[in-house]
């Protein structure tokens, strides 16, 4: 039902605005909605982030380029070892600078987790490192065994629409 009021609402905007009888009265918490609300895709796993990462740009996030990493050219080192996560998708989003990377520092990643004691792990490790650390600040949730992180130059609320976007998939 949410979905339908949701679209509703945005329809309303847009038909308000194409007739140019009034301004548009969609809010940034419609914007928001807009991107949370459910889809009819069958639930995704917290333990994969391709899909996650796909179902995120299917909802309207700015995603632009998307890498999928391998233990071959994953930056990190974590994939596929000992308490490392199990797949990492990283993107770049299109409202950052288009000199920065795909990844965190020009849009973001998920790191997809066997385990939840595994993916606390890492968070508390990054965490750990970011707070306090301008060079290495970001945004960052654990969603499930989904380690989201996003790039700092971002606006929080353009940050917390990811994490929006994926506690939705998830739930």
């Amino acid at each position: 039902m949410k979905t339908v009021a949701t679209v509703g609402l945005a329809l309303a905007a847009t038909f308000s605005a194409c007739r140019g009888d009034q301004e548009p009265t969609q809010s940034a918490s419609t914007s928001l909605d807009a991107v949370v609300t459910t889809s009819t895709a069958p639930k995704l796993s917290d333990s994969d982030a391709g899909p996650l990462v796909a179902e995120l740009k299917a909802r309207g996030l700015p995603i632009a380029e998307i890498k999928t990493f391998t233990a071959a050219d994953d930056p990190n080192d974590q994939l596929g070892r000992p308490g490392g996560y199990k797949s990492k998708t990283s993107w770049h989003d299109s409202r950052v600078d288009e000199d920065d990377e795909v990844g965190v520092d020009g849009g973001g990643s998920i790191e997809a987790f066997d385990n939840a004691k595994d993916a606390k792990k890492r968070y508390d490790y990054v965490d750990a490192l970011s707070h306090g650390n301008a060079m290495f600040n970001e945004y960052h949730w654990l969603v499930g065994k989904a380690f989201l992180r996003v790039s700092k130059r971002l606006t929080p609320d353009e940050a917390e629409a990811y994490h929006a976007a994926l506690t939705a998939i998830l739930s």
